[in-house]
């Protein structure tokens, strides 16, 4: 696959999903919730927003979102092929910023 620079529509952002982990900053996820545990991913690329509602993340944040949110995708954005989930910003649970 050729290396390409991508744009969501509108109210769409594109999230490179981290490996999942055992806790949430210090929220321990207990391992019988695994199956509907929520996400962490970063924000690779966002849409405009509409003239209703703008968009309200940026490129870079750390984002916590449902385990089935999104459509997943394989792009090839930094010379490798990785897996992103494409979003509507609505199904973002929150931002996670660092402390310190």
């Amino acid at each position: 696959m050729k290396k390409v620079s991508i744009v969501p529509a509108e109210q769409r952002v594109v999230i490179l999903p981290e490996k999942a982990d055992d806790k949430i900053g210090r929220i321990f996820i207990p391992a019988t919730s695994e199956k509907e545990a929520p996400r962490i991913g970063k924000v690779i690329s966002t849409g405009t927003g509409s003239i209703d509602i703008p968009m309200k993340y940026f490129i870079g944040q750390q984002v916590m979102f449902s385990k089935y949110s999104g459509l997943e995708v394989e792009l090839n954005l930094d010379g490798e092929d990785k897996s992103y989930l494409v979003m509507n910003q609505m199904d973002i649970m929150m931002v996670i910023y660092p402390l310190g």
